[in-house]
């Protein structure tokens, strides 16, 4: 038989035990919030030896697929915004001065070359895609003729040259997320360097800064830009960010020992980077400079370069739909 005691003792029992379960319950959803928000696909590139390949790979898995497989220097990979098609840097039969940019379907086919220097003294780089994935962006490195920096559709075609000058570099591109600008590195006089914005309508020129670097990349509101400095006397290695206005000023988010040969603003709150730390991983710091864990990609070589997309990222232009993990990614709380 039941007492008055022995229910009062029971009732209290299920109160407690639901009370631990709503709290179980919040800190569970307060620690996926305060984690961070990072998907998409990753493309990157493995060398062993004068062997180079490149692999797609989901984040967050470390079974990645090869595809493309060359024994000359590859680099520059880039991935599409839709996540289907890679393009990169390739040096063929002539070594250096041979290299041409060229195009892969993630899946291995439709395998093309879409630019034609002709092995002369000026070669492509540093290609970036327009926000909508419709057209490439291309810069040159010069040594006798003009440098330019070229846009296209995505397979080549019909190249409109925005901007030309004497024998120099335009090099490390980074198109805008809106698709109004394209960012750019302009080496100046011994180390130092500009980090420029072209409109891509007017063809019109802004120098954001003169301490520049390196490996430029976009945050996903458009409002910054981060890059790698830390090549010139007196300069701390590490990747730095700024404001994307003239004047802006320029501050160090982290002093990791980095390979600098790329870098990715993966969402809202956290830059991922190469680092001499680990070379088969890729790394990540939020914008306070606090390391997270590296990611592991499944690479079995050094990595060489990657670059990594988010196709629920809200973007504009281009038609995407701003979805509720895309306004995640892009920084937008959402109740």
């Amino acid at each position: 038989m039941m007492t008055a005691g022995s229910t009062g003792r029971g009732a209290w029992r299920v109160r407690a035990t639901t009370v631990c379960a709503l709290l179980l319950v919040f800190v569970a959803v307060g620690s996926v919030r305060a984690a961070p928000l990072i998907g998409g696909t990753i493309a990157y590139i493995q060398s062993v030896g004068l062997t180079y390949e490149i692999y797609i790979v989901e984040a967050g898995s470390r079974n990645p697929r090869r595809v493309w497989r060359e024994n000359n220097p590859v680099t520059g990979v880039k991935l599409s915004p839709d996540g289907r098609t890679v393009v990169f840097e390739s040096s063929r039969e002539r070594g250096f001065w041979d290299t041409e940019l060229y195009v892969v379907d993630v899946d291995g086919t439709e395998h093309a070359q879409i630019t034609d220097f002709g092995g002369e003294s000026e070669i492509p780089s540093g290609p970036t895609w327009s926000p909508d994935g419709s057209r490439l962006a291309y810069g040159s490195y010069a040594m006798l003729s003009d440098a330019t920096l070229t846009v296209a559709t995505r397979d080549g075609a019909d190249p409109r040259v925005l901007l030309r000058t004497p024998p120099s570099r335009f090099e490390y591109l980074a198109w805008s997320p809106r698709g109004a600008a394209i960012a750019y590195y302009m080496p100046t006089a011994g180390f130092g360097a500009h980090i420029m914005l072209i409109s891509v309508a007017s063809g019109e020129t802004t120098s954001l800064t003169s301490e520049g670097g390196i490996y430029i990349a976009w945050a996903p509101d458009g409002t910054q830009l981060a890059f790698v400095r830390g090549m010139g006397v007196g300069q701390t290695r590490g990747v730095y960010a700024l404001k994307a206005q003239p004047g802006a000023d320029v501050r160090l988010v982290t002093q990791a020992e980095m390979d600098s040969s790329s870098l990715s603003w993966v969402d809202a709150r956290h830059i991922a980077y190469l680092s001499v730390a680990d070379f088969q991983k890729i790394h990540i710091t939020d914008l306070a400079g606090k390391a997270q864990t590296p990611l592991d990609v499944g690479a079995t070589a050094r990595l060489v370069a990657f670059d990594w997309v988010d196709p629920a990222r809200a973007v504009e232009p281009g038609g995407k739909v701003a979805t509720t993990l895309g306004n995640l990614k892009a920084g937008v709380d959402l109740q």
